[in-house]
C-alpha cells in the first residue's frame, strides 16, 4: 500500500473543482485509490507533505507513438515533415522488437510526467500493434490506441490491402479492446 499527503485537486464534474488540504489518499498494491481522509497528522511512510499536491492523472488524447523519440522536430511544411519524420518513424515499427521497447520508454515517460491515460495512433504493422499493447497491459497503463490503416497517399512501405488490413484490426480489436479490466480499448485509425 502506498499514501499519499497533500493538497488534493478532485474534479467530480466538467464545471466543478474541489480542493482539500492535508488529504492523505490511501492506494492498493492493485493501483486503485482505497481511502481518501483529511488529516493534520500524515502517516510516517505517506509520499508528498506540506506544499505538494496530489493531482489525477493527465489524459493525452491525440498521440503518435512511433514519433515519441522524435519530438520537436519541426519547423518544415507539412509534407516534407511526413516524408523525412513521420513516415520514417512509423517505419521502424516494421521491427516489433524495436516498437515493443519504444512503447517500454512511451510509458515510462508519460507516467513521468503524470500522463496515466493516452489515445495514441500507431503503425501499420499488426504484430508491433499487439506487442505495443502487451507492454501497456503489463504496465498497467490505460490507452486507446489501434493500427494506423493507410491504402492511399502514403509510402510503399505504409500502404497495405485494405481487407487484409480491415482483417488484420478486427483479430488485433478482438484480442485487445476492453482488455485489462477495461482499461484498454482498440481504435479503428484509418488515415488518408
Amino acid at each position: 500500500m502506498t499514501r499519499l499527503f497533500g493538497t488534493l485537486l478532485q474534479s467530480p464534474s466538467p464545471n466543478q473543482c474541489t480542493l482539500t488540504p492535508n488529504a492523505e489518499v490511501t492506494i492498493g498494491n492493485d493501483g486503485r485509490i482505497v481511502e481518501v481522509d483529511q488529516t493534520v497528522a500524515p502517516a510516517k511512510d505517506a509520499l508528498g507533505g506540506e506544499g505538494c499536491w496530489i493531482l489525477p492523472g493527465f489524459i493525452d488524447a491525440h498521440l503518435h507513438l512511433p514519433q515519441w523519440d522524435r519530438r520537436g522536430i519541426d519547423g518544415m511544411p507539412l509534407f516534407e515533415w511526413l516524408a523525412k519524420v513521420a513516415y520514417p518513424a512509423e517505419a521502424r515499427f516494421d521491427d516489433a522488437n524495436f516498437a515493443e521497447k519504444l512503447a517500454n520508454d512511451f510509458v515510462t515517460g508519460m507516467i513521468a510526467n503524470g500522463t496515466t491515460t493516452v489515445a495514441a495512433y500507431g503503425s501499420p504493422f499488426p504484430e508491433a500493434t499487439d506487442r505495443v499493447f502487451g507492454v501497456f497491459e503489463r504496465r498497467g497503463y490505460r490507452a486507446i490506441y489501434g493500427m494506423v490503416l493507410n491504402d492511399v497517399d502514403c509510402p510503399s512501405s505504409h500502404c497495405q490491402d485494405a481487407d487484409k488490413v480491415l482483417d488484420d484490426s478486427r483479430s488485433l480489436a478482438a484480442k485487445w479492446h476492453n482488455a485489462a479490466d477495461g482499461r484498454l480499448k482498440y481504435a479503428f485509425s484509418p488515415r488518408t
